[in-house]
C-alpha cells in the first residue's frame, strides 16, 4: 500500500508540475510632446518564460498635481496575450482628448498607468510626472 502512495505521488510529481506563473509589468510611461502634438505610450513587458494570457487590461489616468484626483482618459483590452519576454505598446494622442490637451496646455501634470491580467494577484501601477513647457 505504501509502494503505491509513493507511486503516485511520484506520477503526480512527473505528470502535473507547477505552472510558473506569468508577468504583465509596466515597463515605461513615456509623454512626448512635438510642437501641438502630444502622445502618451505605455509600454508592457513579459518577463517570465509563460505566456500571460488575456485580456490584458491597461487603464491610463491624468490629473493636474496630487490635490486632485485621477481621470480616467483611456482603457486598452484588447491584448489577448503577452509572450514570454515580449513587449507592447499602446499609444494615446492628444487630440483624442480633451483633457490631455488641457493638461498639457497648463505645463506640469501627471500620469498613472495601471494593468491587470488574468493570475495576477493585484495589479500593477506606474506614475509619472511631466512638464511639457521645460520637456522634462
Amino acid at each position: 500500500m505504501q509502494r503505491l502512495l509513493y507511486g503516485a505521488a511520484l506520477l503526480l510529481a512527473v505528470f502535473m508540475p507547477l505552472r510558473a506563473s506569468a508577468e504583465a509589468r509596466i515597463e515605461s510611461v513615456l509623454v512626448r510632446r512635438m510642437s501641438d502634438q502630444v502622445n502618451v505610450r505605455v509600454t508592457l513587458q513579459n518577463p517570465t518564460r509563460v505566456r500571460q494570457p488575456g485580456p490584458v487590461v491597461v487603464d491610463l489616468f491624468i490629473r493636474a498635481d496630487e490635490s486632485q484626483g485621477w481621470e480616467k482618459i483611456k482603457t486598452w483590452n484588447n491584448i489577448q496575450f503577452i509572450q514570454p519576454g515580449y513587449r507592447v505598446a499602446r499609444d494615446f494622442f492628444g487630440d483624442n482628448s480633451a483633457l490631455l490637451r488641457q493638461m498639457v496646455d497648463g505645463g506640469r501634470f501627471q500620469v498613472k498607468t495601471s494593468v491587470r491580467a488574468p493570475g495576477m494577484a493585484e495589479s500593477a501601477e506606474v506614475t509619472s510626472w511631466s512638464d511639457t513647457q521645460t520637456g522634462r
